[in-house]
């Protein structure tokens, strides 16, 4: 199980892991795009399609790698949102998830600070 090829092994964040119970079991059955749990209109551990935009990440969302039977590491997620490589996520994994999941998209951000910059 390494992370995503194009990243170290040894980068921050990007420890694989299993989430062990019912989740492991049944994420060797996932098809590309389906999802384990359903909460109305929010899925969440979701089997990238590896020819397709991921879904939104949001602050609780969980992603399975589309080709390997295990979650994407945060590391992986963080690619999701445009983090640079070096950017260190603190805390225990699910916080990194979610502080992940719950922020402005690095690229976004930067689009946003341009142009208000360009109005000062």
């Amino acid at each position: 199980m390494g992370g995503h090829k194009g990243c170290s092994p040894d980068a921050p964040n990007n420890e694989p892991w299993l989430p062990g119970g019912r989740i492991e079991r049944e994420i060797p059955r996932l098809k590309w795009g389906e999802a384990l749990q359903r909460f109305g209109r929010f899925s969440n551990w979701i089997r990238l399609h590896p020819h397709k935009p991921a879904p939104t990440v949001r602050g609780n969302s969980r992603f399975v790698h589309p080709f390997e039977d295990r979650p994407l590491t945060v590391r992986e997620q963080a690619r999701l949102m445009g983090y640079p490589d070096d950017h260190v996520f603190l805390g225990g994994r699910n916080v990194q998830y979610d502080s992940i999941g719950e922020s402005v998209p690095p690229p976004l951000a930067k689009a946003i600070a341009l142009e208000v910059m360009k109005k000062l």
